[in-house]
């Protein structure tokens, strides 16, 4: 068992190196932002890269994932991939054709003013080649082919950091120069990776794999909006309420919570995609799914405990000061974040068993739960009523797949190790709010060793089994 997961593991840190390279720029760029952007800028920013969101993800969560669920069938390679690109190929197409000319109505959606037409233009060209490019990504996870898959992400962030500097330090084009660099870079991706994937794959198209993606596929696009409903509504909710700079400041909170999913949960993401297919046809589900969930629960509650306590320190040293009330969302914004990735573990019951429908139903009650609390929390509380609907959205979600996956794939799972989790992370939290902050090194010290407490506390509560702590003092070779 302890095999499985270690290669689980050291997959998904070398998909993590991957993923940092090809989401470092935001990070990167964040004292280049904060400085040569507004607050308000930023939340057009925002709201663009939102926009961008709303529109792959109706079509990226359905074609990618039937990809990925029938490539590990007994179908050719180069007819699951060659049909899967020429849908995303076809899309893409649509995309540009219908979205193009109704930018100025987008503009004023999004704005409620349609002079930022040819930022959504831009927006729209680059998203319609990101749906292309995402599929050779997928491919090499399919494939198991990890370097690959860091050399593409280290091209593509130097390619875009490099622009992004050129274009909004040097020719001071603010907003404007973040969206030519990321167009320029997608277009330099689309050649360079479908040029090689072509060649490496002779893609075929086949009519039966068509109508399988599409019918495995077809709950799952319209579960792409409801996510993107559930996920990023409160942010127009909250520019209807507040400012574009409340949204700009719960952005920059949004962004540094994402920590978790760019280091943690995407990397996991992407291995688990193609190994949760693997492990179950070696009947291996019902031994290992626990435990991956229990671990996965213990690297997020730790790290999610160092981002919430290190927060305002860490805004104080990148970002201008206008920018540190942002510091005051995270802790919230890092639970639901760490609620939300447990979904990964139960939701595999849906792909394995080819029940995508139920996605479409926790969908549909999510977006509700969701608009209804936006609703009532945002308009007296702002960001903190964001927060606190997002968590409860996601432990929605949590408990609902949590129920189906029971039903489609009975496995039980270490529930007392979970709640000893909740349990030391929130004991240590509360502590860190009566230390000050002043002075400086000494706060930074004191946090320190608070988040070092984190795996003694779980030792003191008898969370670790005894196989466990051989392990561990085999690898500390004690």
């Amino acid at each position: 068992m302890y095999q499985e997961i270690k290669d689980l593991f050291n997959h998904s840190v070398v998909y993590g190196f991957g993923n940092l390279l090809s989401r470092a720029i935001g990070f990167i760029m964040i004292p280049i932002y904060t400085r040569f952007l507004t607050p308000e800028d930023y939340g057009v920013m925002a709201l663009l890269v939102l926009f961008s969101s709303f529109v792959s993800l109706f079509f990226l969560y359905s074609v990618n994932n039937a990809f990925m669920r029938f490539y590990f069938e007994k179908y050719k390679k180069s007819k699951v991939y060659g049909t899967s690109l020429l849908i995303l190929i076809v899309v893409s197409i649509f995309a540009i054709i219908i979205l193009l000319p109704l930018a100025k109505p987008i503009s004023i959606i999004l704005f409620q003013t349609g002079k930022y037409a040819f930022f959504v233009q831009l927006t729209i060209l680059t998203l319609a080649l990101e749906l292309v490019v995402s599929l050779p990504y997928s491919l090499f996870r399919a494939r198991q082919e990890s370097s690959k898959y860091i050399i593409f992400s280290t091209i593509k962030l130097i390619v875009a950091l490099s622009l992004n500097i050129y274009f909004i330090v040097f020719l001071g084009w603010g907003i404007l120069g973040f969206l030519y660099s990321m167009l320029i870079t997608s277009i330099f991706m689309v050649i360079l990776l479908l040029s090689i994937t072509i060649i490496k794959i002779k893609t075929e198209f086949s009519y039966i794999i068509l109508k399988k993606i599409i019918r495995f596929g077809a709950p799952l696009a319209p579960y792409g909006f409801l996510y993107f409903v559930y996920m990023n509504s409160d942010r127009f909710f909250l520019e209807r309420v507040a400012n574009l700079s409340e949204v700009g400041l719960y952005s920059l909170g949004n962004q540094f919570s994402n920590v978790l999913i760019m280091l943690i949960l995407s990397p996991f993401l992407l291995n688990w995609g193609a190994a949760q297919f693997i492990l179950y046809k070696k009947h291996e589900a019902k031994q290992l799914f626990p435990r991956i969930l229990t671990y996965l629960a213990t690297i997020m509650i730790f790290c999610g405990l160092g981002i919430s306590i290190f927060i305002k320190d860490v805004l104080r040293i990148v970002a201008a000061k206008e920018f540190w009330g942002a510091a005051n969302i995270v802790p919230l914004l890092v639970i639901a974040v760490i609620i939300w990735s447990l979904n990964s573990i139960f939701t595999s019951a849906v792909a394995i068993k080819k029940k995508t429908k139920y996605s479409l139903y926790v969908g549909i009650g999510a977006v509700t739960i969701n608009l209804l609390f936006n609703f009532l929390l945002i308009s007296k509380y702002g960001s903190y009523g964001a927060g606190f609907s997002k968590i409860i959205t996601f432990g929605f979600i949590l408990i609902t797949y949590l129920i189906i996956s029971q039903k489609l794939m009975p496995i039980k799972y270490e529930f007392k190790r979970l709640f000893l989790l909740v349990l030391v992370g929130s004991t240590l939290y509360f502590i860190n709010i009566y230390i000050p902050h002043e002075p400086f090194l000494l706060s930074i010290f004191l946090r320190g060793i608070l988040v070092l407490m984190f795996p003694i506390g779980l030792f003191l509560v008898r969370f670790f089994k005894k196989e466990e702590i051989r392990k561990l003092k085999n690898i500390l070779k004690f």
